[in-house]
C-alpha cells in the first residue's frame, strides 16, 4: 500500500520515471512509456513502422540511454534513417552519396551532434534467438544503464534452439511475446517492439484501419502487450481524404491506440514527410511538399516483396530498407 501511494504521489508531482515519446497527444494521454511495459506498434509492410520508431528514437535519444535491436537492417542503414530525418535529406539521396556541398555540411554537423550527444547502443545481428536477446538486454541495463529498448521487428526473433518443438509459428510467437513481457518486468524498463499485421487488413473495405484481430501470427500479442498501437496512412491506399472527406490526408499518418492496459483508447494524427519522419501535425492544410513518394503503387500486388520504402523504384533484393 505504501509503495502504491508513493507511486501516485510521484505521478502527481510529474516526477514519475517514464520515457516521453516526444509526441504531445500520446504523452498527455499516457504520460509516456512506463517501466515494465511491453509496447507493440504494428502495421502492414511499407506503412511506416520503422520510420515511426526511428522518429521515437530521435525524440528520446538526447534524454535517455536507448538500446536498439535492428534485426531487419544493419546499424549503418538504421543510422542513415536517423540522419535522413535529422537533416531532411531523403534517404535515397543519402544512400547514393550524391550531395551538394551545403548538404554535406548539414550532414556532418548533424552526425557530429548525434555522435556527441545521443545515447544509443545498436545491435544488428540478423538472426538472433530470444535467449541471446535476453542476455544482451541484461548487459545493456546493468553495464550501460539502458532505460528503454526498441526492437525492429518481432517476427524476426527466433525461439531458443534448445526449447521444445513448436507445432506452428503461432506457438513460437506466443512464447516469444511472453518472454518479452516477462523480461520487461524483470528489467523494469519499457520495451517497444514493432510487428507485422496479417493480410486481412487488405481484404477489408472502407478505410482499412487495422484491428487487434489483424495482429499477425498470434493472439498472444494482444494478450500480453500493455499497449498496442497501429500505424495507418490513407495515402498508402491512394485515399485522398480522411473518413469524413473534409480533410486531405496527404503527408499524414494516424496512430491508433487499440489497447491500453493502463488508460483509455485514442487516435492521433502526425505529419509524415518524404524523409520518413513522423512529427507534430501543425498545419492540416494540404502542402504539396508533404505528399509522400513512399507508397506502393499497387499494394495488393506487393505481398511478400521487400519494398524500397525511400524510392519510387522497387528493389526486391534489398531487405535493408523495408519499413
Amino acid at each position: 500500500m505504501e509503495d502504491s501511494i508513493d507511486y501516485i504521489k510521484i505521478n502527481h508531482s510529474s516526477n514519475i520515471t517514464c520515457v516521453k515519446s516526444g509526441f504531445d497527444e500520446f504523452d498527455k494521454a499516457t504520460n509516456g512509456f512506463h517501466n515494465s511495459e511491453l509496447i507493440v506498434f504494428a502495421s502492414r509492410p511499407s506503412m511506416g513502422k520503422t520510420s515511426f520508431i526511428t522518429s521515437l528514437i530521435r525524440n528520446i535519444m538526447y534524454d535517455k540511454v536507448i538500446g536498439c535491436f535492428s534485426l531487419e537492417m544493419s546499424k549503418e542503414k538504421f543510422i542513415q534513417r536517423i540522419l535522413s530525418q535529422e537533416t531532411e535529406i531523403q534517404f535515397d539521396k543519402l544512400n547514393s552519396g550524391k550531395l551538394a556541398d551545403y548538404e554535406w555540411k548539414r550532414l556532418l554537423t548533424k552526425a557530429s551532434e548525434i555522435e556527441n550527444r545521443s545515447n544509443i547502443i545498436f545491435i544488428d545481428t540478423p538472426k538472433i534467438n530470444i535467449k541471446q536477446l535476453i542476455e544482451e538486454w541484461k548487459k545493456m541495463v546493468i553495464d550501460k544503464s539502458v532505460e528503454c529498448i526498441f526492437i525492429d521487428y518481432l517476427q524476426l526473433i527466433e525461439p531458443n534452439p534448445s526449447e521444445q518443438k513448436f507445432a506452428n509459428r503461432e506457438q513460437e510467437i506466443s512464447y516469444i511475446i511472453r518472454e518479452l513481457k516477462h523480461l520487461s518486468r524483470i528489467l523494469d524498463i519499457p520495451i517497444i517492439v514493432t510487428s507485422h499485421l496479417s493480410r486481412e487488413v487488405e481484404k477489408r473495405g472502407n478505410t482499412r484501419r487495422p484491428l487487434l484481430s489483424d495482429l499477425r501470427d498470434s493472439g498472444a500479442i494482444e494478450d500480453h502487450a500493455d499497449l498496442v498501437g497501429f500505424i495507418y496512412r490513407p495515402e498508402y491506399y491512394k485515399l485522398e481524404y480522411w473518413d469524413d472527406e473534409s480533410e486531405l490526408a496527404y503527408g499524414q499518418g494516424e496512430i491508433i491506440i487499440a489497447k491500453n492496459r493502463n488508460g483509455s483508447l485514442f487516435n492521433f494524427r502526425l505529419r509524415f514527410d518524404n524523409c520518413g519522419r513522423f512529427s507534430e501535425l501543425v498545419n492540416t492544410e494540404y502542402d504539396s511538399d508533404l505528399s509522400s513518394s513512399m507508397n506502393i503503387i499497387n499494394p495488393e500486388s506487393a505481398f511478400g516483396l521487400d519494398d524500397n520504402f525511400f524510392s519510387s523504384n522497387l528493389n526486391d533484393e534489398d531487405d535493408n530498407i523495408r519499413s
